[in-house]
């Protein structure tokens, strides 16, 4: 028997959940990206699932633009994209390299830190804090699945190459096979048997 080696079920139920942790990995990306272009092109509207960090350096580097001129606007911009450069990555290497979901977790945890620093000034300043309340959820949300795809990473790392498992996989599933065809067998012989007797 391989030493630490698990039933094919539990394999992929835990690299079900990797993927499900990628999956969510890449939402963030499309929606984040999104947002930070309704943003440049002054829409009134945003989305959920997004990262909270880029859209706020947009705005802010459009904020500082209105005193000191347009190129703290576009080094706003420029931060937002290298923001979502850095969770992109993070999506592409965890394929090959799955360390690069725990990476993908630390920005995010970051960036909830960022959202929820927001949600504390609003209620200082009697803001609308109604709408950073959605955010807070869809954040809880994404680190949910970025944590489990870490547990994933860990469990995947404690086990042998997928290649071995599968050789014993292959001879535990024939040992299965022999031993309901044993089991057949007897089964059989006992029915002869009782035939046999009346």
């Amino acid at each position: 028997m391989i030493e630490n080696n698990i039933d094919k079920s539990v394999y992929d139920k835990i690299v079900e959940n990797f993927k499900k942790a990628r999956s969510n990995l890449l939402l963030v990306v499309i929606i984040t990206m999104v947002n930070v272009f309704l943003i440049i092109f002054r829409a009134n509207i945003s989305f959920l699932f997004s990262a909270t960090f880029p859209a706020l350096s947009v705005a802010i580097g459009d904020a500082i633009a209105e005193i000191n001129g347009n190129m703290y606007y576009i080094l706003g911009i420029v931060v937002a994209f290298l923001a979502i450069a850095i969770y992109f990555v993070c999506y592409l290497f965890s394929k090959k390299y799955q360390m690069w979901i725990l990476v993908a977790l630390i920005f995010f945890t970051l960036d909830t830190f960022v959202l929820l620093g927001l949600f504390i000034i609003s209620l200082a300043d009697d803001f609308n804090f109604f709408d950073l309340i959605f955010d807070i959820a869809f954040h809880a949300w994404i680190l949910y699945y970025l944590i489990i795809g870490v547990k994933s990473w860990v469990e995947l790392r404690k086990l042998p190459p997928v290649e071995e498992m599968e050789k014993f996989w292959e001879i535990e599933e024939n040992s299965n096979v022999q031993q309901i065809t044993a089991t057949d067998d007897n089964a059989d012989e006992n029915i002869d048997e009782t035939n046999e007797q009346e």
